[in-house]
């Protein structure tokens, strides 16, 4: 291979890795520790955003999307993973009950897209890695929670953390067979999601998107489908989902001020399409996760 010929392998590689690097988002929202007693049971709850719980001591039976041949028993010393989104329930099973480390992020790429989707992660990690999660959880809690640190060095360590817990999830999981695929639509379709996520709560029709792209519109839907499995007007309705999910739990709106802030011109519309996704009401399930917020 000649020069000419590496030069341009090794500044095509370059272009991919910034468009890569400009796209990948990690945050920190929040995290803390948690005791369940003995057959404490949390009930089926869902959060929209991933969770990382490391069991520090006692053992737990987590069971995934109301089905119990989903169940895990988790040991001391492992690390679950959580999927946004995923309902779940815990029962704690060790007499002397079970204590946790817990952090809630987001790995997001492209304007929104769950990163981790884009991989097969494992629900409960190697017992072997235990010491490097407990670690990397230890830390973003110190980091958020103590210490004098100048904001620009806490911002920076963060990240780094952040990326170290991503890497090592990453280095743990899979590719999807259709990962590469996806991602690569993504950066085509990334005007329209980005337009998708900045106007989630406003009326977005599919031709305009199609236009941001340069495609026809039955292509559009055709591409945006095949890459998510969601059609474009799905994944904005998640997103509008998601925004109320954020706002029942964390802010003091009531449900008519939500309805109107997710983009619903009457509160009783966004109360039938939340009981449709959630079978409960925004009321019910803003009531039923505030009397144990933080249950893992």
């Amino acid at each position: 291979m000649n020069n000419n010929a590496i030069e341009t392998e090794f500044s095509a590689e370059n272009i991919v890795l910034d468009i890569i690097k400009s796209g990948v988002d990690c945050r920190f929202h929040s995290g803390g520790s948690t005791f369940n007693e003995y057959l404490y049971s949390s009930g089926w709850i869902t959060r929209p955003l991933t969770s990382f719980t490391h069991l520090l001591r006692g053992r737990s039976r987590i069971e995934f999307d109301k089905s119990p041949a989903t169940a895990i028993l988790r040991e001391q010393g492992q690390t679950t993973y959580i999927p946004a989104g995923a309902w779940r329930k815990a029962e704690g099973l060790s007499p002397e009950g079970a204590k946790f480390i817990w952090i809630r992020v987001s790995f997001t790429i492209f304007g929104g897209l769950d990163l981790l989707s884009f991989f097969d992660i494992p629900r409960v990690f190697p017992i072997k890695y235990a010491t490097e999660f407990k670690n990397l959880i230890f830390s973003l809690l110190e980091f958020e929670n103590g210490g004098e640190y100048p904001l620009i060095r806490k911002t920076i360590k963060m990240q780094k953390i952040l990326y170290d817990l991503l890497f090592l999830v990453l280095e743990l999981s899979k590719d999807r067979s259709d990962s590469f695929y996806s991602i690569g639509t993504t950066q085509r379709l990334a005007p329209a999601l980005e337009h998708i996520k900045t106007h989630f709560n406003e009326i977005i029709s599919v031709e305009k998107l199609a236009r941001l792209v340069g495609l026809s519109k039955s292509r559009f839907h055709r591409v945006f489908k095949q890459a998510f499995n969601v059609s474009p007007t799905e994944y904005q309705l998640r997103l509008k989902i998601k925004e109320a999910q954020k706002l029942l739990l964390f802010s003091d709106l009531n449900i008519a001020q939500i309805a109107e802030k997710t983009g619903y011109s009457d509160q009783f519309h966004f109360s039938r399409t939340f009981k449709s996704r959630f079978t409960q009401s925004p009321m019910q399930y803003r009531k039923n996760n505030t009397v144990d917020r933080y249950s893992l």
